[in-house]
């Protein structure tokens, strides 16, 4: 059967199965190399660290306008996450509290 399917094929589901396999490794290196109470996980499975989000939270005290907020600046302040990762946890954590805030 194997001869039906051309090599290329046969190469590329290989290859998505061992960049699959060292993608989820990596995930586990990293999150047992960190400890539990350090830790938050986003909704795409990257840890935050208590540090990190510390840092978040003064860069956006610090930067955060009326209206617009300096996300360069806030990445900055983090150190270790983009501009787009900044926007997402800053994003999720308010939606984190909101619901906290209903629910009390």
């Amino acid at each position: 059967m194997t001869e039906d399917v051309p090599l290329r094929r046969r190469v590329s589901k290989n290859s998505k199965a061992e960049s699959k396999r060292k993608r989820d490794i990596k995930a586990e290196e990293i999150s047992s190399s960190v400890s539990d109470n350090e830790t938050e996980f986003s909704t795409h499975g990257k840890v935050w660290t208590h540090t990190e989000t510390e840092n978040l939270r003064r860069g956006l005290g610090q930067f955060k306008g009326n209206e617009l907020t300096n996300w360069a600046e806030v990445s900055r302040m983090v150190g270790t996450r983009t501009v787009t990762q900044c926007k997402w946890k800053a994003y999720k954590t308010k939606q984190k509290s909101a619901g906290a805030t209903m629910r009390e």
